[in-house]
């Protein structure tokens, strides 16, 4: 371990704890997964000998926290904590955060059953950046950090829209909107594939509010009366190409500033969309298409310049649009576009971040609450 800075080991029974009793004395990020199925599979309390003085990132997956009653001293500098288990936590389980954990300023939670209330009533008077899943009891779970100074949650199973409508209403009156696909979920290859299909991020006001929320949610979500409200004062949107007709059935501020998200297999939708007769054209000045890069790899990229044409004849109130940006997107015909707008740019597509499937490190940013 002398010579080690960053550490991903997957072991499939939880005798394999005995690898860690060696000093790590230059160690930063430790990632642990354990396939055995027990319920309780902790972290030895002599983790590293005790002697892990630059460990500051832990990863742990299917793996409990060490005995409270004893010290871990090789936790003490962590700062950051990603934990997911299968079975529920509890109140104990902020007990030893609190009492493991002396340095921690994020910890990130997932579970498959949630958060059970038990005989105490711990807090956690430190102020502890949280990322949540929403399951049953994450409400209760979170009232135990009240100096918390942001909340994320993340939608990954969320089948009902009300937590969605709370998380919309977070930042009253936003400027600017952004719904994008989740970042792509990254495996470890002897775990095996993911089994969730992408869902969606939500930034109001460069905070995110919700990650992971599935389309069909997020379409029940977004009434009429939402949009309304959640667009009273917007100057920004980024949207995906398929959410866009739910906004541009409302009337929108004038001198928008619109990104539309497009995916290459969705294009030759564009024309069969149901809400496209009930499209207002908007009062934008600047539209983007951006198509990010690694997203259906060997679908069809080329953009007609007919369809581009026909979009922003309904997208744009006549007159009004005054820039045009092709972030990623090829047209068929370049010199029908130049006429299109009288600015036209184009741009290399953006990448799309990754995120480590097994850590559910879901995000950076936060509301607060």
């Amino acid at each position: 371990m002398s010579h080690i800075k960053s550490l991903s080991l997957v072991i499939p029974s939880h005798n394999g704890v005995e690898l860690l009793r060696g000093p790590a004395p230059i160690l930063e990020t430790f990632r642990f997964k354990t396939l055995h199925d027990s319920h309780h599979n902790p972290l030895p309390n002599g983790l590293f000998a005790g002697q892990a003085p630059r460990l500051r990132t832990l990863y742990l997956y299917l793996t409990d926290l060490p005995l409270s009653f004893r010290p871990c001293p090789a936790l003490s500098g962590v700062t950051r904590l990603y934990y997911h288990h299968q079975c529920e936590v509890d109140d104990c389980f902020v007990e030893t955060v609190d009492e493991m954990f002396p340095s921690l300023e994020l910890l990130t939670l997932s579970t498959d059953d949630g958060y059970n209330v038990g005989r105490y009533e711990p807090g956690f008077e430190r102020p502890i950046a949280l990322c949540v899943n929403v399951k049953s009891g994450v409400r209760t779970f979170v009232a135990n950090f009240p100096n918390a100074p942001s909340v994320t949650y993340s939608y990954l199973d969320a089948t009902m829209k009300n937590p969605i409508l709370h998380a919309l209403r977070s930042a009253p009156q936003p400027k600017a909107i952004a719904i994008t696909w989740s970042p792509a979920h990254i495996d470890l290859p002897w775990i095996g594939p993911p089994v969730k299909p992408l869902g969606f991020s939500i930034k109001l006001d460069e905070r995110c509010v919700a990650v992971d929320v599935a389309i069909d949610v997020l379409k029940t979500a977004l009434t009429a009366e939402a949009i309304k409200i959640l667009a009273r004062r917007m100057q920004k949107l980024v949207v995906p190409k398929e959410l866009w007709d739910i906004f541009a059935q409302q009337k929108l501020l004038p001198e928008l500033d619109v990104t539309l998200l497009v995916r290459p297999g969705t294009i030759d939708t564009w024309y069969d969309s149901p809400l496209r007769q009930s499209r207002l054209p908007q009062q934008i000045r600047t539209l983007t298409l951006s198509m990010p890069r690694g997203v259906d790899k060997d679908a069809e990229t080329v953009l007609p310049s007919t369809y581009l044409a026909s979009l922003i004849s309904t997208t744009v109130s006549q007159g009004w649009l005054q820039n045009l940006v092709l972030r990623g997107i090829v047209v068929d015909k370049p010199s029908r576009v130049d006429a299109m707008a009288p600015n036209v740019r184009y741009e290399d597509s953006p990448a799309e971040k990754e995120v480590d499937m097994w850590t559910w490190d879901i995000s950076g940013d936060a509301f607060e609450i």
